[in-house]
């Protein structure tokens, strides 16, 4: 078994190599172990799903590979592929939803299930049935931090909201504009300029420092002397902390 993973892990950086990065399709990071089974690939689950995914439009790379160097130096351009088992006790009933790096969900699927008695069969069924009729033009890119907007929309909303945000502090983060308002004494909210949404908010802590709210991420965050805006968290899939880097626009 060891030598079978350790072959398709070789298969998956030699296939990297001759794949292309296609900026016009969105990037999605796929885990090569689901926190509901106990062993990595089990059952085939994480390479089919990979498999499943590029067939359904997208850029597709194992978290164990490298990544083409536009993904390196932007991460926001890429969603986390997330696989999740509902209990049942007939059947194996299995969802996927995909999750950029602010730890908004862009996209749940359907409950994909089936009724077979070995998991060697379920579990791959129960997964292709979560994909039936998914494309990616199922998950709206206009939803996901740094990726695929189109330059029109950044700057019609500028122009029709200047007097609105006036005041506004201009950032740059993964390709897109954020305006960053002063709400109260310390108290600041980030828009997404192309849409006018609230991205974030940062409520003050201590000394200088800031407790960094997006959807489902909570951070720190503080302010270079340059006038940066620096975030740090820690990615529950990785283990690690993670660093968001908000460049401020004199």
């Amino acid at each position: 078994m060891k030598k079978l993973f350790l072959l398709i892990i070789v298969t998956l950086s030699m296939g990297l190599q001759a794949q292309e990065f296609d900026e016009n399709k969105i990037s999605v990071i796929v885990p090569m172990k689901f926190d509901f089974v106990n062993e990595k690939n089990q059952y085939n689950l994480n390479i089919l799903a990979r498999v499943l995914l590029k067939e359904a439009g997208f850029n597709v790379y194992m978290d164990v590979e490298e990544k083409p160097l536009k993904l390196q130096s932007e991460p926001c351009l890429s969603l986390r592929f997330q696989l999740g088992e509902i209990d049942s006790f007939m059947r194996k009933r299995l969802q996927f939803k995909l999750i950029d790096c602010a730890g908004n969900t862009v996209y749940t699927s359907e409950v994909g299930q089936s009724n077979s008695k070995p998991f060697k069969e379920a579990y791959p069924e129960a997964l292709r049935s979560s994909f039936q009729g998914f494309t990616s033009k199922d998950v709206s890119s206009d939803r996901i931090t740094g990726m695929l907007v189109k330059p029109k929309s950044v700057e019609e909303p500028e122009v029709e909201a200047e007097d609105k945000f006036s005041d506004k502090i201009i950032f740059k983060f993964a390709g897109q504009t954020y305006w960053m308002i002063e709400k109260s004494e310390d108290h600041f909210v980030i828009y997404l300029a192309s849409s006018l949404n609230k991205f974030a908010e940062l409520e003050p802590a201590d000394k200088g420092s800031y407790i960094y709210k997006s959807g489902d991420l909570l951070g720190a965050a503080y302010f270079t002397s340059k006038g940066d805006l620096k975030v740090e968290y820690r990615d529950q899939d990785l283990d690690e902390v993670q660093t968001l880097n908000f460049n401020r626009v004199e």
